[in-house]
């Protein structure tokens, strides 16, 4: 009885597991189907040596979402682009579209060739490839691999292409990062900079030269009789224009792609260099944060921008610049220059103490908005620790004195503790600049000053707070208010302003982030130049304050990360159809030419 039942349990176990290898073979030849699949594509017939790579992905799919883009501006408006889309074939070599596949991507490499014409390869899917090799006519060598026509005038490229396809040579690589940028984007570029710069390795050795040769060229030719010596600043300039030669030279590669969705169109860009090479060294100096410090300025003004990166390499850059510019004038005839010089070493003594100051991250906001205090308003929030010496540097710095250039005359005036808010005291910095009539013959300068600042000129309010500089120009008391209630406000999960909601589509680790509100800045520009009458604008702008714009932002982020640089542009479908009102303004009579005004 029990080798019956040992028998048949056998016999069951055996048959569990014949049905199991039979599935397992089944998993097998599926993904091995899987993997065929992903191997035959477009990518895998551009050989190594591509310096450049564009993909369209699935042009049906691409041209959907372009036109979804397009309703949302305006309806309707994304058929008419859907109506364009046979035009695509012209950027393939095949104006009829004859036996091209739309469903699947399509890639265009350009191989860069020494003192002559790149060669381009197009790799296209088909439907029916005897009508498309028709369709794209002689001239053409081609190489075919399943669905995939690769087609070039260039037969050397064809031929590494039939390599490829037989099975033989080397297709283009990417890395990880860089394939993740190109494989996300509905239009992608990947450029192969490691490639081009074995291409044109002489040139750029040559350039470093041509560059020298430039500068010394530049410098000679500047007037003496000006008395002013830039040579020392131009040498600055030719150490950044090597510096960047070099980053050339150390890049592996460039991705970019464009992605389109209902809201918005973003560009992911991705840079990557040596690991180890002076590039890579000099980016990871910089390390990217959150830039949660934009939270902490008012919302939804026309324009922002944050930095988080080693900040004193930015001052100490500029402080020898100045330097250089003051070794240059010192000893100048021009009394004016002389000032110059002088303020600037005094300037560079001051600095010193700023080492003793540790420079977080750090936020701007402007807007425009019509009083008194003029037209511009911006603030300024930034971490820095101990707040109170930054306080001090920043005092010195505005009491430096008076400044006087051909034309010019500036005075700083340094109020501390003039003004309370609260429990905290402002300092007030007081700029008033004065232009000679041969400077400023029509009063321009005097005028834009007056029309930016109000009466009083340039006015500078600094608070110091939790180890922050809270600092706002222009604008009257009420803007220091306004900035002190968003810099106590509780972080609010619940609440998403248009421009925190632009800041939350941008990378989320950044060394730099810019948001700017094009429409509604050129409404209240346009309200203001019409209201004022200052700016020579040949048409009527009564009622364009009233053409209603919703807050909406372009933004623009950086950040480094190892042997690599990542930036992110947005542009979102508010911003568009906030033009599309400026314009509806003017088609509907805002625009009507005024008469007699000489435009």
């Amino acid at each position: 009885m029990l080798r019956h039942v040992f028998s048949s349990s056998r016999s069951g176990f055996g048959r569990v597991a014949t049905r199991l290898a039979s599935a397992t073979a089944a998993v097998a030849v599926v993904l091995s189907s899987s993997l065929s699949a992903i191997a035959a594509g477009p990518l895998d017939l551009v050989p190594e040596n591509a310096g450049v790579v564009v993909r369209l992905k699935s042009p049906d799919g691409t041209i959907a979402k372009v036109g979804n883009f397009a309703n949302q501006i305006q309806p309707g408006l994304g058929f008419m682009i859907q109506g364009q889309a046979p035009a695509l074939g012209i950027g393939i070599s095949n104006p009829t579209m004859a036996g091209v596949d739309l469903k699947q991507d399509w890639v265009i490499a350009v191989f860069p060739v020494v003192n002559a014409e790149p060669a381009v390869v197009f790799v296209v899917p088909s439907t029916d490839v005897d009508a498309m090799k028709a369709a794209i006519g002689d001239g053409f060598s081609f190489a075919t691999k399943d669905s995939w026509v690769a087609y070039s005038q260039d037969e050397a490229i064809i031929e590494l292409v039939e390599e490829l396809a037989g099975g033989n040579g080397k297709a283009v690589s990417m890395d990880r990062r860089a394939a993740g940028v190109f494989d996300g984007g509905d239009v992608s570029v990947y450029v192969n900079a490691a490639s081009l710069t074995a291409t044109y390795k002489e040139q750029l050795a040559a350039a470093d030269e041509q560059l020298e040769l430039f500068i010394e060229g530049i410098k000679t030719q500047i007037p003496p009789q000006q008395g002013l010596n830039l040579a020392p600043i131009f040498d600055i300039y030719g150490d950044m224009a090597k510096g960047l030669l070099q980053a050339v030279r150390d890049s592996e590669s460039l991705s970019v792609a464009l992605a389109v969705s209902n809201e918005a169109v973003t560009i992911d860009e991705l840079v990557l260099v040596k690991a180890g090479s002076g590039t890579d060294e000099a980016l990871q100096i910089h390390k990217p944060g959150d830039l949660a410090i934009l939270n902490r300025l008012p919302q939804n003004k026309a324009g922002y921008m944050a930095l988080d990166m080693d900040l004193k390499v930015l001052v100490k850059w500029g402080l020898n610049l100045a330097t250089s510019f003051a070794e240059g004038t010192k000893d100048s005839d021009d009394e004016n220059l002389k000032k110059v010089a002088e303020l600037i070493e005094k300037f560079k003594g001051v600095m010193d103490e700023f080492d003793d100051v540790e420079l977080g991250s750090a936020g701007w906001a402007f807007d425009l908005k019509q009083g008194d205090a003029g037209i511009l308003q911006a603030y300024t929030v930034s971490e820095a620790k101990p707040a109170e010496k930054m306080r001090e540097v920043t005092q010195k710095m505005s009491g430096l004195g008076q400044l006087q250039l051909p034309g010019m005359t500036q005075e700083i005036k340094v109020e501390p503790a003039a003004e309370k808010y609260g429990d905290v005291s402002a300092d007030v910095i007081r700029v008033k600049q004065e232009f000679t009539e041969e400077a400023d013959p029509l009063g321009i300068q005097k005028e834009m000053q007056k029309l930016l600042y109000g009466e009083e000129g340039m006015v500078q309010r600094v608070v110091i707070k939790d180890n922050h500089v809270i600092q706002t120009l222009g604008g009257d008391q009420e803007a220091m208010k306004e900035l002190l209630a968003a810099f106590d406000a509780p972080a609010d999960a619940t609440t998403l302003s248009a421009s925190k909601k632009a800041r939350n589509g941008l990378l989320e680790k950044a060394n730099f982030v810019g948001l700017i509100d094009l429409p509604s800045l050129a409404v209240t520009g346009l309200s203001i130049a019409g209201k004022t009458g200052q700016l020579p604008i040949p048409v009527p702008l009564d009622g364009i304050e009233n053409v209603k714009v919703q807050p909406s932002y372009v933004g623009f982020a950086v950040g480094t990360e190892p042997q690599g640089l990542r930036c992110r542009t947005q542009i979102s479908a508010g911003t568009v159809r906030g033009f599309m009102a400026i314009a509806a303004f003017f088609r509907q009579g805002g625009g009507r030419p005024r008469q007699n005004q000489g435009f």
